[in-house]
């Protein structure tokens, strides 16, 4: 069973996006900022993050950053999500990026195509 990490501070969000992928048959594991994510992550290094970019605390640039500088956490995909522009963000961290309000099929399909990537 694949484990994803959704990072989010906003509680309904979080939750409603991590209900979503558990009925897809994920594990899912919750923090609502980079800074409570980044224990869980080392503890238990997940197949995927989903980090929404504003965050109080740490938020996704700067968890994107700590993840970068540690080369094993480096190599775990990431979808960030926001309502602000992310170009910046894929072009700095190479990571998968979703516009916030978000499609949730949507979302269950990009989840799927980069889990694939990663395994492939």
């Amino acid at each position: 069973m694949k484990t994803i990490l959704v990072i989010d501070d906003e509680p309904d969000i979080a939750e409603v996006t991590g209900d979503l992928l558990e009925l897809e048959g994920y594990r899912v594991l919750r923090a609502s900022n980079g800074q409570e994510a980044l224990p869980k992550i080392a503890e238990d290094a997940p197949d995927l993050i989903i980090t929404d970019m504003m965050m109080p605390l740490m938020d996704g640039r700067e968890l994107l950053a700590a993840l970068k500088e540690n080369g094993t956490l480096a190599r775990i995909p990431v979808i960030a999500i926001s309502a602000t522009d992310l170009s910046d963000v894929k072009e700095l961290y190479g990571v998968a990026c979703m516009q916030k309000p978000f499609d949730v099929d949507g979302l269950l399909e990009y989840v799927a195509v980069v889990l694939n990537a990663k395994d492939g």
